[in-house]
This record gives structure tokens, sequence and C-alpha cells, in this order.
């Protein structure tokens, strides 16, 4: 599990105490054991730190949210089912896909509210808390552009959980149009929705970001050679080839709309030539039903054929 500064002391505390405690020579009975000591001191810390930040929300006049509605939003934006656990701090560890992307993020049920990540450089800001949960529970845009000096949390919201609101999409997709190169866009594309959610492409964000942005093809074009390729192609936890089917298709769509048919066929071709197996599998599947795949597939095919006499 992953702790911030503060409990990695109360941890290193801990094992030096455990060593003093263990040196000695006669352990009385009904002590509590070394390691749970620790685990008491850890717990401890973490319900100070809860009281701490419980007292600040309350003072700055923060509404905490009934326990229905709590339980509601948390399954909505991280996908996890608080009465699953009788805990009343819960640290949420998410699934990676690849084993240096472990994250993890702490949630205060009895309280009702949802601390920073422990990575964040804000984790200290108590107004950043605040105007986290504001938008957390409420949706308020005066918090999101609050939220907005610290890009940590907007991106793990997407990044992380797949959590996708009008606020968030138009904020990244201004951020994508500004910086088409930046390798953080993989990650608002692909991802689980919600910690149990499959990892594999996010259609909603995909489908609305092809719709409203010009540079659909140039953006994505990266991203599905990446897919293609291992690690991600072994471990692709959702329909890898439907998926890919379905982003040619959106993309194909996209440049037909501009009246760029050679762009559609130069797509459609190189990823073919890179991946020279995809075409047969999208044959056994009837090209998963869309029309431009099909129909530039069997172009292709054709040429090759044709280039073959």
């Amino acid at each position: 599990m992953v702790w911030n500064h503060r409990i990695a002391m109360i941890f290193l505390e801990c094992i030096m105490f455990s060593c003093s405690y263990g040196c000695m020579r006669i352990q009385r009975k009904g002590r509590i054991s070394n390691e749970n000591i620790a685990t008491k001191k850890v717990a401890d810390n973490m319900k100070n730190i809860e009281n701490e930040r419980t007292l600040f929300l309350t003072k700055s006049g923060f509404k905490f949210p009934s326990t229905q509605d709590f339980q509601s939003k948390i399954k909505k934006v991280f996908g996890y089912d608080i009465k699953e656990t009788t805990s009343d701090i819960i640290e949420v560890e998410l699934n990676p896909l690849m084993d240096d992307e472990s994250n993890s993020l702490i949630i205060y049920r009895k309280d009702r509210f949802v601390d920073l990540n422990i990575h964040s450089e804000v984790y200290d800001d108590k107004l950043y808390l605040l105007a986290f949960n504001n938008y957390l529970f409420y949706g308020k845009k005066s918090d999101f552009a609050y939220i907005q000096k610290d890009l940590y949390h907007i991106y793990e919201l997407v990044q992380d959980f797949g959590y996708w609101d009008d606020n968030l999409k138009a904020f990244i997709f201004k951020k994508m149009q500004a910086d088409e190169d930046n390798d953080a866009w993989f990650s608002i594309f692909f991802g689980r929705i919600g910690i149990n959610g499959k990892w594999k492409l996010r259609r909603n964000i995909f489908r609305q970001y092809c719709t409203e942005a010009d540079n659909c093809q140039t953006m994505f074009i990266p991203f599905l050679e990446k897919i293609l390729t291992e690690p991600y192609k072994t471990k692709y936890e959702g329909n890898l080839d439907e998926d890919v089917a379905y982003i040619l298709e959106l993309i194909s769509k996209k440049e037909l709309k501009k009246e760029q048919t050679p762009g559609v066929i130069g797509i459609i071709s190189n990823t073919y030539s890179k991946n020279p197996e995809l075409l047969n599998r999208f044959k056994k599947k009837n090209y998963y039903g869309y029309e431009n795949l099909k129909f530039y597939s069997q172009y292709y095919e054709d040429e090759i054929q044709e280039n073959d006499k």
C-alpha cells in the first residue's frame, strides 16, 4: 500500500520501537504484538488525520452528503461500493495494468468525504480539499476552477477511474487540442471505468473527441499502434480487435466527412501492413458490422491482389 511521508515516518518509528521492544528479555503476557502495535499506531495516525480534516471541512461550511448520496457518488466516480466493507477508513487500491501504475485513494466513510491523493503537491492545501469534495459531490464549477491549480487530481479522476462529466470533458479536450503530442492522453482514452472495470478503450470519451475535434486521426493513430503491440496487446482486458475496428470506423467516418478518401485508405492500409493477421480476424467477424471498415478493407485486399499479379 502507498502511504504519505507522515505515515512513512510512523512506520519508521514503529520499526525502531519494535527493535527496542524485541530486545527486552521477558515479554509480559497480554501485551500487543510488535506488528499489532505498528498497525495500531498507523490506524491512530490515520484517525487523527481524519479528525483534523473533518474539523476543517465542518468549519468551512462543507455540506457533508447524506449516507445514500455519499455511497451513490463514490460508486459513480470511483466504481467502488463502500457498502461492501465495514471499515470507516477505506484505502481503495487500483488494479494496475502495468506493475508500475499502482495507486490508491483514501475514503473516510463515517465522515463522508474523500481525501486528496497522498502523492499530490496540494495534499496540505485544505482549501483544495474543500474544493475537491465540493466538486465531487456537488459539481460546482467554481470549485472545479479552483482545483485546476493542481492538475494531478483532475487527470487522476479520468486516467485512473474513468470518471467523466462536462467539466472534465471541456477542460481536457481543450488541453488535448493545444498539446496533441502529450503521451498523457493515452491514459485518458484507455483504462478502466471504475476500479473493477476492464482496462480497455473508453468508447464514450473517444467517440466524443472524434466527433468534436479535427485532429482525431493524428491524435489516435499512434495510440492504435500502441495497443496493437506489446505489452498492451497481451494485457488488454477488453475485446482488442473489436475496439480497433471501432476506432478505425469512427476515424474513417470523420475523414470521409472531410472528403479525405485517400486518408482513409492510407490509415487502413497502414494498419494492416503492420498487423497482417488483423484483416483475417476482422473478416471472420464480418468487420463487427462496420460498413466503412468493411468497404475499405476489401478495397485494400483488392489492391494487394492486383499488385501481386
